[in-house]
């Protein structure tokens, strides 16, 4: 995992720098968002709490996924779709409402200081909507794509959500090609890319331990906004 993505520069001095966890719903990104804020990322201010199906917490802003299910229902789709989400179906009016909102939503979780942490699996599907959002608030976005085995995946959801298998499986191609056709880069490569599987959720406390080790005490001071 890069942590370099924090380095000043012209640019980034002038924009808030922010770590983008994107990925499908079940996949771990809940973990590595997790580790992200342990390390020193600014986590929102209203989170998720924590449940009987991800007792370590989601590391989620209660109003940043409200508002997604607003966006996704103002373009006829919700959060289970597993169809390409098309942005041009919203209407002029809302689109402008909601993306006034967006805007306000990362001022009011994340504030002008840190290294805000945002995790939303819904926003795999809607970079073309937040894009832009992100441009016009001035901020330099770095992606990062944890994977985990669409089988898994698809047999997480079927316990939880009891969705078939088959259409979990086309959830999570939906959510993990949309999140790297469309994830905001600053060049030519796409996301930062993370394996996640069942053993690497049962040893994340280590992997937090093993890169907090490598980063250097400037950088500990930079992720904390210091």
């Amino acid at each position: 995992m890069n942590l370099s993505v924090h380095r000043r520069t012209p640019e980034t001095d002038q924009r808030t720098v922010a770590v983008l966890v994107l990925g499908m719903h079940r996949s771990g990104t809940s973990s590595v968002a997790g580790t992200l804020v342990r390390l020193g990322g600014t986590a929102p201010v209203n989170l998720i709490p924590p449940g009987e199906d991800n007792e370590r917490g989601f590391w989620e802003s209660t109003v940043l996924a409200a508002l997604n299910d607003e966006i996704l229902a103002a373009g006829g789709s919700d959060w289970m779709d597993w169809r390409a989400y098309d942005v041009a179906r919203i209407d002029a009016a809302s689109a402008n409402f909601l993306n006034a909102r967006a805007k306000s939503v990362l001022a009011s979780e994340f504030g002008d200081i840190g290294f805000p942490i945002i995790k939303d699996p819904r926003m795999c599907r809607l970079m073309r909507f937040w894009a832009p959002v992100f441009e016009e608030a001035k901020w330099s976005v770095r992606a990062l794509l944890p994977l985990r085995s669409p089988l898994e995946v698809a047999w997480s959801l079927k316990r939880r959500n009891d969705i078939s298998p088959g259409y979990g499986c086309l959830m999570w191609l939906r959510h993990v090609l949309d999140a790297e056709v469309e994830n905001p880069r600053d060049g030519p490569r796409g996301p930062g890319l993370a394996n996640f599987s069942c053993r690497q959720a049962r040893h994340a406390r280590a992997g937090r331990q093993t890169v907090g080790s490598r980063l250097a005490e400037p950088e500990r001071k930079r992720f904390r906004g210091h």
